[in-house]
């Protein structure tokens, strides 16, 4: 710890978490200071799907908040926009749970610990309020991968064109979608970048007075 120029040394002890692999994560209880936070291992050695929802303990501990899906339409009138979904209950996280994380799909192999550059179909924010992670994603592509940063780094595990499929098709039928529209600027003088939903305005990033420069 760095304070005015000077660096302090400060004892603590490690502890192990509860159903969480210590070589993805650790409690650590400083001395001096209260309670204990978690550290993670991003570069804990993870090959399968499935050793990696055993080693931070996601079958109890993985929360979903909502699922995204961003689009961009070309024709007449150019129009990009995002579909989200509200996931509550408990209910809602473990049936996603069972489809994203199930037992034919343990040994999904680990194919890249990079980002993916093509499009993606669906995305899933989501939490481990243990280990203290919170809102990082699940990402669902076309070409039948998962990518998460749940462990502070990328990793991209190969699913199947149809499971992403499924999942796709579960959320869209089982959640209630809110859609917002982003348009360009129009005649009657709505700010560039305003946010439009169903033509209804309900969000500017810029203040009228921004936008007439005053």
């Amino acid at each position: 710890e760095e304070a005015e120029g000077k660096i302090m040394i400060v004892s603590g002890t490690v502890f192990a978490i509860q159903g969480v692999s210590p070589e993805a994560a650790a409690a650590i209880k400083l001395e001096g200071y209260e309670g204990a936070y978690a550290a993670l291992n991003p570069s804990c050695e993870i090959t399968t799907l499935g050793g990696f929802a055993d080693a931070l303990g996601l079958k109890d501990e993985l929360f979903f908040s909502a699922a995204y899906q961003e689009y961009l339409r070309i024709g007449a009138e150019k129009k990009a926009g995002m579909i989200t979904y509200e996931i509550n209950e408990d209910a809602e996280r473990d049936a996603l749970y069972g489809l994203i994380f199930s037992e034919a799909h343990r040994n999904a192999p680990l194919v890249s610990e990079e980002g993916h550059s093509k499009d993606a179909v669906l995305s899933f924010s989501t939490n481990v309020p243990l280990l203290g992670i919170d809102n990082k994603a699940f990402t669902l592509y076309p070409d039948g991968t998962v990518t998460t940063n749940l462990l502070m780094s990328g990793r991209r595990f190969e699913i199947g064109e149809s499971t992403v499929q499924e999942i796709v098709e579960y959320v869209k039928t089982h959640f209630e979608a809110k859609e917002t529209v982003y348009e360009a600027p129009k005649d009657d003088g709505t700010p560039e970048g305003t946010v439009v939903t169903n033509e209804l305005v309900i969000e500017a990033t810029q203040s009228e007075s921004e936008t007439r420069g005053e």
